[in-house]
């Protein structure tokens, strides 16, 4: 999700081989042009709405039904566990839409300043606040009502 473009393997089952695809979004590009580097104001939060949907929403009529959302990135399962406040060592947790969506919430209302101070379970870094969108969109827009947390490399027990 760094450079100018976010990569995606999409498989039917577990014994086909996925196809690439690709996402003209990138979290740099994202904090750049609609955060302007910078933790997001709630209307910097639309434009960034606006410019992930662009980015999404053509791939979404690709995706087979029923469609599940796995990652092993670093940064998107930190922001997965801050949703649901952490787990059990060794587990590999499965993160619900909600949570996600609950702490994207939390964030628009800092943003809006409902706070009165930064909450340590929210993304403080323009950064983590882009790849949080980008997964609440992804979420939302795909139909998907999970994200499956893999572990950290291939060889990992789950």
């Amino acid at each position: 999700m760094e450079g100018p473009v976010c990569t995606l393997l999409v498989s039917d089952t577990d014994t086909s081989a996925p196809v690439l695809h690709h996402l003209p979004l990138g979290l740099q590009s994202l904090t750049q042009r609609s955060f302007q580097l910078r933790m997001p104001t709630p209307a910097q939060l639309e434009t960034g709405i606006m410019e992930v949907e662009d980015a999404v929403m053509p791939l979404a009529r690709l995706l087979p039904a029923h469609t599940l959302l796995a990652t092993r990135d670093p940064l998107l399962r930190h922001l997965a566990l801050q949703a649901v406040g952490g787990h059990a060592p060794g587990q590999v947790p499965v993160i619900t839409r909600e949570a996600i969506e609950a702490l994207f919430e939390r964030l628009v209302a800092q943003s809006s300043r409902h706070y009165s101070h930064q909450d340590p379970d929210l993304p403080q870094d323009p950064r983590a606040a882009a790849a949080l969108l980008v997964l609440r969109e992804i979420l939302h827009h795909w139909q998907c009502t999970h994200l499956w947390l893999l572990p950290d490399s291939v060889d990992a027990a789950p």
